[in-house]
Parts: structure tokens; C-alpha cells; sequence
């Protein structure tokens, strides 16, 4: 279904773990090839329809964030924590030689599961995951089809205007201890080395728009783009049901009687087009 896609061929372009990773993390050396093991499998899974999930998975001693806030460090290696990093993700076509969109959430939200006391890989908005759920011998929709279709009809329509997508986070690492509900907040000097990753991207992917998901990573992305009059911002609203009361007045000028899950597709791609010229 989607041989035509390049996924995660990066094209000796960037270097994710010594270009940007490093940054904010210390990684070892069997850190790294945990890494390139989670980017083989992920394309892997991009490619091949399957009914079993892709979880990957690092130790804390192989990858730690650069941090001197000792409650943070706590935190993090608190055997209980739900630790999430989502590893930056090139689509494009086969072949094809295009410029480049960039994609920017907000963080590397996870689930409620604790795997092994381990961080869990995955990619922004699950890009990679073509599974289905198998469930009595009936097969189910993958994400694509589900949960993630707004997402992926939005990043389909792009690549199918010949650009190329680069999808990132504007927080590297999320975590969280439960029973709380709340994420535990990350230190401003992390943060700021997050601002240094995002920079680095940005330089070398050299991206003619970047695309927002959501309050933090425009506000974020606005403040690094007054040095990039060359490239156009293009922010939304966090898709997710959560913001639903602010997408239903943005969306209040479409058509009625659609659910509102098409009539954010509709403006997403209206939005998009403009950019596009078509």
C-alpha cells in the first residue's frame, strides 16, 4: 500500500542520534544501535501490513537527558515512569526530488503502559505503525485508517504534491509517574536544549514551511521563525477530541451537518492548499 513511499531514508542528509539526539541526551554506544534498530524496524512496519505491534525499546542507561534538576533526574528513573521519546521521521515518494514540509507536535505522549521500566520508541504521530488488530479472525483498520487518518490524509495530500514531510517534536521526552494524571515538567535548560535540536533540524532540513500541531509547538516554532523569513508557518490546533471546543468555532464557517472529524479535514487541507497554490 505504500511502496511508493520512502520512509526514513534520510539520505545521509541528518544524522538523528549524533545530529540531534545529542543535544539533550547522553547515548551509548549500544544506545545508538538500539536507534538504528528502531528506525529499520519502523520502516519495516511502514511497508508491511501486519496484525502483531512494533514496540521498541531503550534502557536509561543507554539514553539519558542532559539534566541537573535533581527532582527531574528523579523522576526519570523512578521504576514506575512512563518515558516516551518519538524518533524524528523523512517521508517522499520514490525517486522523487522535492522540497520539504516540516511536521512539529508537541511531545512523545504515551499510553499508560510501562514496558520493562524502559523508554519506549516510537515515531510523531505513530507514522510508522501500518498494523491491524486482529481480534477472532477478524482483521481491523490500522491506525492510518483509524485514529490517525486525519493525519495521515493530511501528509498524503502533501506528499502527493511532489514535497517531502519531516516530522519532529517540539519536546523531546515525556514522562510520566502514576497514579498522577499530569506529565512530569521538564527543566528550562532542557528545554532549551530542545530549542537547540529543533534549530539544528531546521538548518539542515531547511524545510519551506512547518506545519504546528497545537498551542506549545507554534508558540515554540513562532518564536525560532523571526530568524526564517523564508520559511511559512502553518499552525493548528492540537487534533486531538481534547480541543475539539476550539476546533468546533474554527470549523464554524464550514458546511453543516458533517461531523466535525471532516470538517477538521476539510480545513486542514483548505489550509494547506493555500500554501500550495492549488
Amino acid at each position: 500500500m505504500y511502496e511508493q513511499f520512502d520512509y526514513c531514508n534520510f539520505e545521509n542528509r541528518i544524522d538523528i542520534t549524533n545530529d540531534i539526539l545529542s543535544f539533550a541526551f547522553t547515548i551509548s554506544q549500544s544506545g545508538k544501535e538500539k536507534i538504528t534498530a528502531a528506525y529499520k524496524e519502523f520502516s519495516e512496519n511502514f511497508h508491511e501490513r501486519s496484525p502483531a505491534s512494533v514496540q521498541m525499546t531503550i534502557s536509561k542507561h543507554e539514553l539519558n537527558p542532559i539534566a541537573s534538576d535533581t527532582n527531574f533526574n528523579a523522576a526519570f528513573n523512578d521504576p514506575s515512569a512512563i518515558i516516551g521519546i518519538d524518533l524524528p521521521v523523512f517521508i517522499k515518494r520514490s525517486k522523487s526530488v522535492c522540497k520539504t514540509i516540516m511536521i512539529v507536535g508537541q511531545d512523545p505522549l504515551r499510553g499508560a503502559q510501562n514496558i520493562n521500566q524502559e523508554i519506549i520508541f516510537s515515531t510523531p504521530y505513530a507514522t510508522h505503525d501500518n498494523n491491524y488488530e486482529d481480534c477472532n479472525g477478524r482483521h481491523h483498520k490500522s491506525y492510518k485508517e483509524s485514529h490517525g487518518k486525519l493525519y495521515w490524509t493530511m501528509a498524503k495530500h502533501i506528499l502527493d504534491n511532489n514535497f517531502a514531510l519531516y516530522y519532529t517534536d517540539i519536546t523531546k521526552i515525556w514522562m510520566r509517574i502514576p497514579p498522577q494524571k499530569k506529565s512530569i515538567k521538564i527543566p528550562l535548560e532542557l528545554r532549551q536544549r530542545f530549542q537547540e535540536c529543533i534549530l539544528k533540524e531546521i538548518n539542515i532540513i531547511q524545510p519551506v514551511a512547518i506545519i504546528t500541531f497545537g498551542l506549545v509547538a507554534n508558540v515554540e516554532i513562532s518564536k525560532i521563525l523571526t530568524d526564517y523569513t523564508d520559511i511559512t508557518l502553518i499552525p493548528f490546533i492540537h487534533p486531538s477530541p481534547a480541543a475539539n471546543g476550539s476546533w468546533a468555532k474554527v470549523v464554524s464557517q464550514l458546511p453543516n451537518g458533517e461531523k466535525l472529524s471532516f470538517k477538521k479535514e476539510a480545513y486542514l487541507l483548505r489550509e494547506i492548499n493555500k500554501f500550495l497554490n492549488i
